[in-house]
């Protein structure tokens, strides 16, 4: 290794371990205004009997934990905003592996690990926010690196992170790690692939949020009593479809919102999701329609 390799490889090991510095930085800064509660004594659904101070206190809880989310993402987007500023490829490259490495353990400890034990303890507009930032993570590391393609990230899943460093054992080099620049781009094709791990996990878990908010709805719509009544065209009708078309609505709306600018098949699963459910309650339960000749001439009339 001749004098200018041995130059270069120790002014980017010296980025490396000042972009790991700083992130480290930003986000231990989050603990200076914020404390994060523990999982054990968080109450999203505070029972009713229990005590006006239990209430608040649960209450006061799941505040701490939003804000506590919210900063770690706010901390990780500002980290990741600044991965296309730097014109020297490789160090833009370090830059991106550290600032991402670092964000990925955040996430991975607010959802409880590679398999998302924690997942059920978000909100549904947490798992819209994780998603909807994943995403555009994905985007700038693609925009500014085009050889890492985050597509081929998602085959090439190992839950072991390949290492950037070699060890010289070489007297003269006091057994120090060796930065290898040669593994940055598997370093980081790796950091991409457990993000759509994350992904993953994040968008099947809005998928059962989905499923069980829908059929707790169609439920409540289907258990009602209706009476059947005669349109100004003489037909027999209820207020069934329009109880439907007004719950369908706001999910499909809800969704959409939240993940607006949100390139993944979330969106679309989701809806087809809402209808498959829909479809499913309305065969499962047409027959209490049928009690007498109005309710059956009602039940045909009201999705005309």
């Amino acid at each position: 290794m001749n004098y200018d390799s041995t130059q270069r490889m120790k002014e980017l090991t010296v980025a490396y371990e000042g972009f790991e510095v700083k992130a480290k930085e930003s986000f231990n800064s989050i603990y200076l205004r914020h404390e994060r509660p523990s999982k054990s004594h968080m109450t999203y659904n505070t029972p009713s009997t229990a005590s006006s101070s239990s209430n608040e206190g649960s209450e006061d809880l799941y505040i701490s934990e939003m804000a506590y989310f919210s900063a770690i993402l706010h901390v990780a987007t500002d980290l990741i905003s600044e991965i296309p500023l730097y014109v020297d490829a490789e160090i833009g490259l370090l830059r991106s592996i550290c600032f991402g490495n670092c964000c990925l353990n955040k996430l991975l400890q607010l959802i409880g690990g590679q398999d998302g034990k924690e997942l059920s303890t978000l909100s549904i507009d947490q798992l819209f926010e994780l998603i909807v930032w994943i995403e555009s993570f994905h985007e700038v590391v693609e925009e500014a690196h085009p050889n890492v393609k985050s597509n081929e990230a998602k085959r090439e899943f190992r839950r072991r992170k390949p290492s950037m460093f070699l060890y010289d054992l070489r007297e003269e080099y006091s057994h120090q790690p060796l930065l290898q620049m040669s593994r940055a781009v598997p370093v980081l094709t790796w950091i991409l692939a457990m993000y759509w791990k994350v992904h993953m996990l994040a968008q099947d878990e809005f998928l059962i949020r989905t499923k069980a908010t829908t059929d707790k709805w169609l439920q409540q719509v289907y258990s009602m009593e209706r009476e059947v009544w005669q349109t100004k065209e003489g037909r027999l009708v209820t207020s069934l479809c329009e109880d439907l078309v007004t719950i369908i609505s706001a999910q499909i709306w809800t969704m959409q919102s939240r993940l607006s600018g949100s390139s993944s098949s979330a969106f679309i699963i989701g809806v087809c999701l809402t209808f498959s459910r829909l479809r499913e309650k309305q065969l499962d339960s047409r027959d209490i329609f049928f009690t007498d000749l109005d309710s059956c001439c009602a039940a045909a009339n009201n999705f005309l």
